[in-house]
């Protein structure tokens, strides 16, 4: 009995013990887990995502600690580990609804509704009343254009006392849509009162009330916003970009005053208010606020960095490499990482300007500290490309996209090393690689198209460009590169349909009516192609490219009396109108009426002296009446009596031009420089002069001089930027080439002087692929005075 009993007690301890030990890291989980909902309801990411992997680790299949990490990814903004960890947690225990419409809720922001549907259906099915998954379908009948059934579902669930954020922006959103900003904003401050510390509505009612000018509400909740978060400097250039909208500059440079005295870290709350200003594009005051911070902290390397960076983008490459090379001596440091970006930094001016082995010395002194500093390889790797070293390019541009996945432009300049060692294939693979990293990235899928299409796999370049628009949903630009494409491959048919949905979907547009109306003439419609114009004038009068195409339609179809119809009703409307007045003059030009085309040509100047095309039309008219050297004799006399007369100059020039009388051109601007310094046609066009032809170098640095003072006077007229980019290329730096000539085309992507620009700078820099597309673009169109010379380059490639 004594035994029995002995063995009894034995066997309950036993079971004690073993239930100790099984209940002991259960609850080691779920104090982890606790602590980590704490933190991460506190937003502190990082020490919440250590409490769940801890809990994690002592139960690896602890679906909800996997979910609650997951949400604390999605609010650190790692989406892709968040869909990673949801999907673990679903995978664990696939009634995880929470999982689910976290799963969803990423789907949906990937523009992927049909895998969202799935995620709340099979939440609803489980429980039809979970409001999660009621508000996730919300969201997915707005992705599905479904606005009526969306605001069905989001009124019922506020009603039923859902207080999530998230329900009250989409119906905020489809009040902004419907035109109820009122309406938007009374939501909005509904969802505020009952979130009082989420800071998205408050961000998107600061939004509604810009929009409507309400600058000084707008004021009032930013401001809110700054005190639920002092530390988010990010409000604080919200509140500075109100203030500058509503001319308040002093507050601007007071709120950043304050900013940075009370910042653990001025150097860079003085760089961030430096490039404020440098977005408002007053680079003056961001120079003086960066200057008065080296005064402070002369020491400051950080400071130098960014002193160079203005340098750059006022085009002073000098200054720029003078401040670097002063910033060499402030740290003793090799490994230090701003004295790093320093060299890296000089690298890339000296490669810019053609200086390849001074630039390799200064990049190969940062990989010798830093083997796998991303800059550094970066920059090694478009040297190598420009010494057509495609074996050491390609190993370079793999240390980029190694290191650093999201590099989209790693991938590009590694698939240009493969094309360059004709390894197609190769560069096809590394463009999918970054495709997998960065599925949303458009430049990557350009490039694959431009690669299929090179290779005559039409099939494949067109896949590539559908991709895109479905993946952009909206993107005129992405739409008009398909249809372009349908049309250069005969295929009109499919390439007018794209171009009626641009119209349809953007009709305050012009590309979608002046695309269209290009066909039609191409298909021999011309009064299909004038009605296309017509209806895009209706829609947008005040677009100049489609006023001046239509003209020119009418013109071209005998229509002449409509032309000056619509001409004389614009000037009726405005006096001042120098298009309208100039577009009369051509009208009248063409109907050989030169006395009163003469006329509204003078009216055309005498508004605006610095818009050239008036001036050429001016010139055209004394041409045609065999008038040039009388014309020339007034217009001499003219300046004699007022130096200052810009008009007569920049007519004159165009009669020499003309005539093929370079140097008589040369010299009247010059003296129109003389005596109008700033008047930018007259640098902009003696800038592109002196860089055309076989000049000296004296010549090319003339040109770049006036080049970048015409940048300086019009910083953003594409014509303007094109000259500096042209003159760069002239003198043999391509890479700056480049990038100017890319600017230009962002302002201007249909020109076929800047297309024509940028394919000879990219086929000089051997990408071959990229300069065939822009050039091809250039030779299409008919009205090209280099036309001759951009085939002759597309011949060579």
């Amino acid at each position: 009995m004594k035994g029995t009993s002995a063995r009894l007690i034995s066997a309950i301890m036993m079971v004690v013990l073993i239930m100790a030990g099984c209940s002991s890291p259960e609850k080691k989980r779920q104090s982890f887990y606790e602590k980590g909902k704490i933190l991460y309801e506190q937003k502190d990411y990082t020490k919440s995502r250590l409490a769940l992997k801890n809990a994690i680790q002592i139960d690896p299949k602890f679906a909800a600690a996997y979910c609650l990490l997951g949400k604390v990814e999605l609010d650190d903004n790692n989406a892709q580990r968040a869909f990673g960890l949801f999907s673990k947690a679903v995978e664990l225990d696939p009634d995880s609804l929470d999982a689910q419409v976290q799963l969803g809720q990423i789907f949906l922001m990937a523009r992927q509704p049909d895998k969202a549907r799935e995620k709340f259906t099979y939440v609803l099915d489980k429980d039809p009343q979970n409001q999660q998954g009621r508000l996730l379908e919300a969201g997915v009948l707005l992705a599905e254009k479904k606005p009526a059934a969306a605001r069905e579902r989001l009124d019922k669930l506020l009603s039923e006392g859902l207080t999530d954020p998230q329900a009250y922006l989409m119906l905020a959103a489809l009040q902004l849509n419907d035109g109820d900003d009122e309406g938007a904003r009374t939501t909005l401050k509904k969802g505020i009162a009952a979130n009082a510390g989420n800071i998205r509505l408050r961000a998107v009612l600061t939004g509604s009330l810009i929009k409507d000018k309400d600058f000084e509400e707008a004021v009032k909740v930013v401001k809110e916003v700054i005190r639920i978060e002092p530390e988010n400097k990010a409000h604080k250039f919200k509140l500075a970009q109100i203030y500058w909208e509503m001319g308040r500059k002093d507050d601007v440079q007071a709120l950043f005053d304050a900013m940075i005295a009370g910042d653990e870290d001025p150097v860079s709350a003085r760089i961030l208010a430096a490039d404020f200003y440098t977005r408002q594009k007053q680079l003056d005051e961001a120079l003086e606020m960066v200057n008065a911070g080296i005064q402070k902290q002369p020491e400051s390397i950080k400071l130098r960095l960014a002193l160079s960076g203005l340098q750059v983008a006022m085009r002073d490459y000098d200054k720029a490499v003078a401040t670097l090379k002063a910033a060499l001596g402030l740290t003793r440091d090799d490994a230090d990482p701003d004295l790093l970006k320093v060299k890296n930094q000089l690298a890339r001016l000296y490669l810019n300007n053609g200086e390849i082995e001074t630039a390799k010395t200064y990049v190969d002194g940062v990989i010798a500290v830093s083997g796998k500093n991303v800059d550094a390889q970066f920059t090694a790797g478009q040297i190598y490309l420009r010494k057509k070293d495609g074996i050491n390019a390609v190993s370079a541009f793999r240390t980029v996209v190694s290191e650093r996945p999201d590099a989209v432009s790693g991938y590009l300049h590694l698939a240009q090393a493969h094309l360059l060692s004709n390894e197609k294939q190769l560069a096809v693979d590394a463009l999918a690689n970054g495709l997998t990293a960065n599925p949303q990235a458009r430049e990557l899928r350009k490039a694959l198209a431009r690669i299929y299409a090179a290779g005559k796999d039409f099939q494949g370049a067109e896949k590539e460009l559908r991709k895109i628009v479905d993946e952009n949903e909206g993107d005129v630009r992405a739409l008009a590169d398909l249809a372009d494409f349908m049309f250069a491959r005969d295929r009109a048919g499919e390439a007018i349909g794209i171009y009626e949905k641009m119209i349809a979907e953007h009709p305050r547009v012009p590309a979608g009516y002046l695309k269209l109306a290009a066909i039609y003439r191409a298909q021999k419609r011309p009064a299909t192609a004038v009605q296309i114009l017509e209806k895009g004038y209706a829609a947008i009068p005040q677009a100049v490219p489609v006023v001046t195409d239509l003209v020119k339609s009418y013109l071209s179809e005998d229509m002449s009396a409509k032309a000056i119809d619509l001409a004389q009703a614009r000037i009726k409307a405005n006096g001042q109108d120098n298009l309208s007045y100039n577009l009369l003059g051509e009208i009248l030009f063409t109907r050989k009426q030169y006395g009163q085309a003469r006329e509204a040509f003078e009216k055309a100047i005498a508004i605006n002296p610095e818009w050239q095309t008036p001036h050429n039309n001016l010139a055209r008219v004394y041409l045609i009446q065999g008038k040039k050297d009388e014309a020339v004799e007034s217009l001499t006399a003219s300046l004699e009596k007022n130096p200052k007369n810009a008009a007569a100059y920049m007519t004159l020039g165009y009669l020499y031009k003309n005539e093929g009388q370079e140097q008589k051109v040369i010299d009247i601007y010059e003296k129109a420089l003389d005596a109008l310094p700033d008047l930018w046609p007259a640098v902009n066009n003696l800038a592109y002069l002196l860089a055309r032809g076989d000049h000296e170098k004296d010549e090319l640095d003339r040109a770049r001089e006036l080049a970048l003072k015409a940048v300086k006077l019009q910083p953003d007229r594409p014509d303007v930027i094109d000259t500096l980019g042209w003159v760069y290329y002239q003198r043999g730096e391509t890479d700056l080439a480049i990038s100017e000539l890319e600017k230009a085309m962002e302002r201007s992507p249909d020109s076929a002087v800047i297309n024509y620009h940028l394919g000879l700078a990219l086929k000089k820099a051997n990408r071959l692929d990229e300069a065939r597309e822009k050039l091809e673009k250039a030779v299409s169109q008919k009205d090209f005075s280099e036309r001759e010379a951009a085939e002759k380059a597309l011949a060579e490639l």
